[in-house]
């Protein structure tokens, strides 16, 4: 970042990669505020706000033509992911006091607000996409959505002392969210290209 932000004259880099050491310290050290309950808003910050801007300033040098509103489904889907990862780690999480979502609201809970953020995310494709009409940008979600549904069927079962079953639904899951982000990319590539 020091790099690019002198000999390339981006300077704005230097903010946001501030920005993403803060919250990475208060992710893993003191308040460690992943401990207290909080841990998929900063990864959603982190994650889903800090990077995407770094890259776009790191490419471009600054933030004239980016959709500040394509950070909304890029932050649902960062926490939505960090609510799922830390699902096979409940009984030690419990047992730590960490406070998970998990460990706060109850197993099923997550999965289920995981499926629910996932959904609302896909909805959000259009802010994603603000160049194309929302109805060929919603085309993007649904490959994700059908990796997604393939969730639903573990939602009750899911627990973490059922390894295999947590692992399913963690990896269909994992799965879901990567398409989805997959299929914004080729999307946003392809509106570049083919215009």
């Amino acid at each position: 970042a020091l790099y690019c932000a002198f000999a390339h004259d981006r300077m704005l880099l230097l903010p946001l990669v501030g920005a993403g050491l803060v919250v990475l310290w208060a992710y893993n050290f003191g308040p460690r505020i992943s401990y207290r309950g909080h841990g998929e808003t900063l990864q959603g910050l982190g994650v889903g706000v800090v990077l995407p801007l770094v890259g776009f300033v790191m490419q471009v040098g600054d933030l004239d033509g980016f959709h500040l509103l394509a950070l909304v489904p890029c932050f649902v889907v960062a926490a939505a992911s960090h609510i799922l990862t830390a699902l096979p780690d409940y009984p030690s999480d419990l047992a730590a006091g960490k406070r998970t979502y998990a460990v706060v609201r109850d197993q099923y809970l997550a999965r289920r607000h995981f499926l629910e953020l996932v959904v609302i995310a896909a909805a959000a494709t259009p802010l994603v996409l603000d160049q194309v009409m929302w109805q060929l940008a919603m085309v993007a979600a649904v490959p994700g959505l059908i990796v997604l549904s393939t969730c639903i069927q573990l939602l009750g079962t899911a627990d973490a002392r059922d390894r295999n079953e947590c692992r399913a639904f963690v990896i269909r899951g994992g799965a879901a969210t990567n398409v989805l982000l997959l299929c914004w990319i080729l999307a946003l590539v392809g509106t570049t290209v083919w215009g």
